[in-house]
């Protein structure tokens, strides 16, 4: 949609006729969406933990104890499968370095060793800390046999949240078989993975290894939308060998790893012109995967995708609908295990006021929901006036009609000037259209042009406008009714080429025919047209391609003035003007009548612009 109008007409008779290559005429024309001048995504927080099982309700502290023969400190009971709760293969004991020896088992030393390291990772227990301890001794457990599991369920205080496990764990003997350790949820049907890998406490980047072992803190990689009102937990250890697979856990928890959802407006918002909103889905710490997220958003009342939505997101398995002119964006996707954040941006408009789009606005599944995100849409901006004399020198107004800013080079002779957000960041700058060749600059001074190509008929016009709407300005060539048009910026077109017969002008000599570019009906998108300078016919066509006009012929400006387009009036559409000398005509109010406004602005012989 319509930002900062840069409108210009490149051209003059006479002496300048000759720098310009013999065709003096030109209007350039700008609409453009406010730039996306976003924060820095939010850093990930921290998972919720719902549940936690550390195995110190352990009396008296140093008595060991198979996991069936534990009741938690939330009187909650454990089961396994024989083989993990066997004293004779030193499998399901709960026991810390401080506690006597397990009857039957021949491993208890090793046992205590690995509750001793888990109880130096963050607990601060030490040699007091319990764990749930196994050494596989005498025979092969067989794999895919359950370790731990919850005997009654654990209730949730919401719904629709995303769900994960961490496990702590201290692994010995990884030079044989290494644990693999499998969590599911339970008690809502068939058990649900929470898991993409198994956890192998030997291989995982996140241990920290010490003599003969590893150690860390371990989520899983992958969390579940899940919908039940209560669960339970199983763990399965994929590992059926007992040469190694020797390791203890310790603190289960059950994770809230429910991703947030915020959003943001671009900075510099304005009535009837496009904003990008970006929403971010931001991961939890754990950073696992997380499929099946969605949200709609209710736009507030005066706010609607804006023509064309521009809609785009960069989630995995992303889907985005933005109908333009609609009131409501609804999007879902995935964010990927390890992913931090993705986010999804759409184009909306607005008039002139100020907006809150909060949690009320905003309907979500697996999502926490937004704060209150306040927006401002400004009026529409005057546009400024700027000439060019000499060919290279620009001066360039600070207000309409406003006092000049200072006179700088730009550009080697022979040139067509032009100007145009050429970036996507909201400002108007300098351009050369030099026999074939466009030479852009990003900035309004006299550096090197940051972007070079060659497009269209070198004998031709250019004419910058944002043809597509994406918020950066384009260019196109104009000559002998004949325009070719090349589209800037993300997502945009292939090229493209036409031809307007009359009633547009199609004369091919300076000053039969000039063309011009405007955002005529306030759509965020430029049209195009023609002028014809020695009776002021005005013809206009509100979108780029062939076609009969929109708007016209009517006149505007007497015989020999330079035409010269802008948003006079702040309006948020492109109006008519003129220049005879240095007085500006301008009309602010419509495009076809209506007030107008006068001004002096530059010298004579110069090119004129808006910007």
């Amino acid at each position: 949609m319509k930002r900062q109008s840069t409108k210009a007409m490149a051209g003059a008779r006479s002496a300048l006729a000759a720098c310009l290559l013999g065709f003096s005429g030109l209007v350039v024309g700008t609409t453009l969406a406010a730039s996306p001048a976003l924060a820095a995504p939010p850093a990930p927080a921290a998972p919720t933990v719902l549940f936690t099982e550390d195995f110190e309700n352990v009396s008296p502290p140093t008595t060991p104890i198979l996991l069936t023969s534990y009741t938690g400190a939330g009187g909650q009971t454990y089961t396994a499968d024989p083989v993990w709760v066997s004293a004779l293969l030193c499998n399901g004991i709960i026991t810390s370095f401080n506690s006597t020896d397990f009857p039957g088992c021949g491993s208890n030393s090793g046992l205590r060793s690995l509750a001793q390291r888990l109880g130096s990772l963050g607990t601060g227990l030490g040699n007091a800390n319990h764990a749930l301890s196994a050494f596989t001794a005498v025979s092969d457990p067989g794999p895919d046999k359950v370790e731990f599991e919850t005997v009654s369920a654990i209730p949730l205080t919401s719904t629709g949240r995303f769900i994960t496990f961490s496990v702590d764990s201290a692994v010995v003997n990884c030079f044989a078989a290494h644990p693999l350790y499998k969590f599911y949820l339970t008690g809502a049907g068939p058990d649900i993975p929470t898991f993409t890998t198994p956890i192998d406490p030997c291989t995982d980047p996140r241990g920290v290894a010490f003599p003969n072992g590893k150690l860390g803190s371990y989520p899983a990689d992958k969390a579940v939308l899940f919908t039940g009102s209560t669960l339970g937990i199983k763990l399965i250890n994929g590992q059926g060998s007992a040469s190694g697979n020797d390791a203890a856990i310790d603190n289960i928890r059950i994770l809230d790893a429910t991703p947030q959802l915020s959003k943001e407006f671009a900075a510099g918002a304005v009535s009837g012109r496009a904003t990008a909103l970006t929403f971010t889905i931001t991961n939890t710490t754990e950073l696992a995967a997380k499929a099946g997220w969605s949200f709609t958003d209710t736009l507030p009342a005066g706010m609607t995708v804006a023509t064309p939505s521009a809609a785009t997101t960069t989630c995995a398995s992303g889907a985005v609908t933005a109908a333009a002119g609609s009131g409501s964006i609804t999007a879902s996707g995935n964010l990927n295990a390890g992913q931090a954040s993705c986010t999804v941006t759409v184009n909306v408009t607005a008039t002139t006021g100020t907006y809150t789009n909060g949690p009320e606005n905003v309907t979500s599944v697996g999502l926490n929901p937004i704060t209150p995100t306040p927006v401002s849409f400004a009026p529409p901006p005057v546009s400024r006036a700027a000439v060019v004399a000499k060919s290279t020198d620009w001066t360039l107004g600070d207000a309409l009609p406003g006092a000049p800013l200072p006179t700088f080079s730009y550009g080697t002779r022979p040139l067509t000037p032009m100007m145009g957000d050429w970036n996507g960041d909201g400002l108007k700058t300098v351009g050369t259209f030099e026999y074939g060749t466009f030479k852009l600059n990003n900035q309004n001074d006299n550096s090197e042009a940051d972007i070079r190509f060659t497009f269209g008929d070198p004998r031709g016009y250019p004419i910058a406008g944002d043809y597509d709407g994406n918020g950066y300005d384009d260019v196109a060539v104009y000559r002998c009714g004949l325009w070719q048009i090349h589209y800037l910026g993300p997502g945009a077109p292939a090229d493209q080429s036409f031809t307007l017969g009359a009633p547009f002008a199609t004369d091919c000599t300076w000053p039969a025919t000039a063309p011009v570019a405007g955002d005529w009906d306030g759509d965020g998108i430029d049209g195009i047209g023609t002028v014809k300078p020695s009776t002021g016919t005005w013809v206009l066509k509100n979108t780029v391609g062939a076609g009969s006009p929109d708007i016209g012929p009517f006149t505007f400006g007497p015989a020999g003035a330079y035409p010269v387009v802008g948003d006079w009036g702040g309006n948020g559409f492109d109006t008519p003007g003129y220049r005879v000398g240095t007085t500006w005509t301008v009309r602010t109010a419509a495009v076809t009548s209506g007030a107008t406004s006068t001004f002096d602005f530059g010298v004579a012989n110069s090119v004129p612009f808006s910007w």
